[in-house]
């Protein structure tokens, strides 16, 4: 009856689960809810009561069952609360619903509403809006929908998932400038905040020296990914994700830290990266850093230097030093 790659069917957990009325459907728990959508044919769910608050955790749920976050109910109070405080609310929601991946956010106004009060009959007692009140409702919901659209739009994610694939499949061993990478890193990490619910904060600093300095286009991709997926992990708030990028005094080396305040990790597994016959090795563990080193060592040898400091429940911190001009590294033609 529908082309599946045209048309996805979503339902709302009301069917299970009342967020008005709690009481009805108490006993039905998140996992009988999403299990029994699966089952019906359902591929999308708007977001109840009892889903996971943490991304991770509810993208885990549903994934396990093929499933997906369509929408998410937003209650306003345009007419009754500052428009900062409501805003503060909307963005919080909006960051949750695309780090789901979702394009839709339910919108409704509720000044005056009576949902939820019980005691309060249905009719009779109609809030009726003035001239006043309808021009700030319409005014508020129109600066949320802009807001909406410029700053967590899904048009917004897509370019840059655009610009990330495209930047990554085009001659993957390319050398580019310092500045493209950077520029290259700018779109990575929003789309990693996003995921991630803007658990972490990212800070990029580009000596404007270094910024003509050719590297290999996705060498720092790696230690930045491994940064956020892991260092981050279990993290709601307050992550700090720093890169610094500038030249050594003489100007023949290029400094790179990327800093993290994420988990770090065990004594002996840092310091076995700074063995550089370890670090290289692939031995089941750390997959994503042991490539990383690896694939500096085989783009630029013994210049190549890095040293990985880190405490757990502290951060990391990996510095890299490559070199400038050499053999080794800035005159190496582009791989075509």
């Amino acid at each position: 009856m529908f082309n599946k790659d045209k048309v996805k069917l979503g339902i709302a957990p009301i069917a299970w689960t009342n967020d008005d009325l709690p009481d009805l459907g108490k006993e039905n728990t998140f996992e009988q809810c999403v299990s029994e959508m699966a089952l019906a044919g359902f591929t999308g769910s708007e977001v109840g009561n009892k889903y996971p608050k943490d991304p991770e955790v509810l993208r885990e749920a549903l994934e396990l069952r093929g499933m997906e976050i369509c929408n998410q109910w937003f209650s306003s109070f345009l007419i009754t609360k500052p428009f900062e405080e409501v805003e503060k609310e909307f963005r919080a929601q909006l960051a949750f619903l695309k780090a789901m991946g979702a394009k839709i956010i339910g919108a409704s106004e509720q000044s005056h509403s009576v949902q939820g009060m019980q005691d309060t009959p249905i009719f009779g007692h109609k809030y009726v809006m003035n001239d006043q009140e309808w021009e700030t409702f319409c005014t508020g919901m129109n600066r949320l929908g802009k807001i909406a659209k410029e700053e967590y739009g899904i048009s917004r994610m897509l370019r840059n998932l655009g610009v990330i694939l495209r930047y990554s499949v085009n001659r993957s061993n390319q050398m580019v400038s310092v500045t493209e990478v950077a520029d290259w890193l700018e779109k990575y990490i929003s789309l990693q905040q996003m995921r991630f619910n803007q658990s972490f904060r990212f800070e990029l600093n580009v000596a404007d020296a270094a910024g003509s300095v050719r590297i290999y286009k996705l060498l720092l991709q790696p230690f930045v990914e491994n940064a956020v997926i892991h260092g981050f992990k279990g993290m709601e708030k307050g992550g700090v994700l720093r890169v610094d990028i500038f030249l050594s005094d003489t100007g023949e080396r290029l400094n790179i830290i990327i800093e993290d305040n994420g988990k770090g990790m065990p004594r002996e597994m840092a310091e076995s990266f700074n063995v550089r016959e370890q670090a290289v090795r692939d031995e089941g563990g750390s997959i994503g850093l042991h490539n990383a080193f690896a694939r500096m060592d085989m783009y630029y040898g013994r210049e190549a230097v890095w040293n990985v400091n880190s405490i757990e429940g502290m951060g990391t911190v990996i510095t890299l030093t490559l070199p400038v001009g050499t053999a080794g590294g800035n005159s190496c033609p582009d791989t075509p």
